[in-house]
């Protein structure tokens, strides 16, 4: 992905998302100073937080974002040049973006993909490229659902 965001109103990058009220997203966005940062908006049916991470994604340039589940957990990892990844804060539960999270109605299920916002209303460009969806194809072993295969970091391929 690339982007240069110039005010916190900017974001793009991965989200695992259930709907609006539900969802992860790690992005790159900006200080109010205007520099840009990488950050993690984590949302619930019960609560909200944001947090600023620990990597510094340069003044320009593509960052590489992957995300990756860890059993129940799904863990960010970032990239400046697609080989060396780091991984971002630790893995989060995603037992939040699920139909049976707060007793609530839901059914709409949990969805991976790419997103762009842009909550001030203000023009803003991110280009995204090289956007993959890797899973491994389920297994059951004495009615047990099993992980055949796991995908390190950086080395998801299209």
């Amino acid at each position: 992905m690339d982007a240069v965001p110039t005010e916190p109103a900017h974001q793009a990058g991965v989200v695992a998302y259930y709907d609006t009220t539900s969802h992860v997203f790690w992005h790159l966005t900006a200080s109010d100073e205007g520099r840009r940062l990488l950050a993690m908006e984590r949302r619930s049916a019960v609560s909200a937080s944001r947090a600023v991470l620990d990597f510094d994604p340069g003044a320009a340039g593509p960052v590489h974002l992957e995300i990756a589940f860890e059993g129940a957990s799904l863990r960010a990892y970032a990239s400046l040049d697609g080989s060396s990844w780091s991984p971002l804060d630790v893995p989060v539960d995603v037992s939040e973006l699920s139909d049976d999270h707060a007793g609530l109605l839901r059914f709409t299920g949990a969805f991976a993909g790419v997103a762009t916002v842009d909550v001030a209303e203000h023009a803003w460009t991110a280009e995204f490229s090289d956007v993959s969806f890797v899973t491994s194809e389920p297994q059951l072993e004495d009615g047990q659902l099993q992980v055949v295969e796991a995908v390190p970091a950086g080395q998801a391929s299209s």
